[in-house]
């Protein structure tokens, strides 16, 4: 596994992972326990959640909770966001989540 970045519950930084060429992963900390997961566009516009992808809990493999556009995460649990089933990347508790994929995963931070 390769990581390139973190989701951390104490900072404001807001992580990009690139889904496909016009969707992004964007995660963001809603407070110091519970970060958010949306999807952008390449304008940053928020767009639904694109068909086949699920985030769920590395553990049990449940779905994790999800309010509309948006699945919400712990820094309690480890994550993986699935596409058509596949694991795509991870969300691994460090109190912050290393974002990890393949070589190929895109993703980005913008600092706060």
């Amino acid at each position: 596994m390769v990581y390139k970045g973190n989701v951390s519950y104490k900072n404001d930084d807001v992580n990009y992972v690139r889904v496909n060429p016009a969707v992004e992963a964007k995660i963001a900390r809603l407070d110091p326990n519970i970060a958010q997961l949306s999807f952008v566009d390449n304008a940053g516009n928020d767009i639904a959640i694109p068909v086949g992808m699920l985030l769920v809990l590395q553990a049990s493999g449940a779905p994790a909770a999800r309010v509309g556009n948006v699945f919400f995460m712990t820094w309690v649990d480890n994550y993986v966001l699935l596409v058509n089933g596949v694991e795509m990347c991870r969300f691994e508790n460090q109190k912050q989540q290393a974002i990890g994929g393949g070589v190929e995963l895109d993703a980005r931070i913008v600092q706060v």
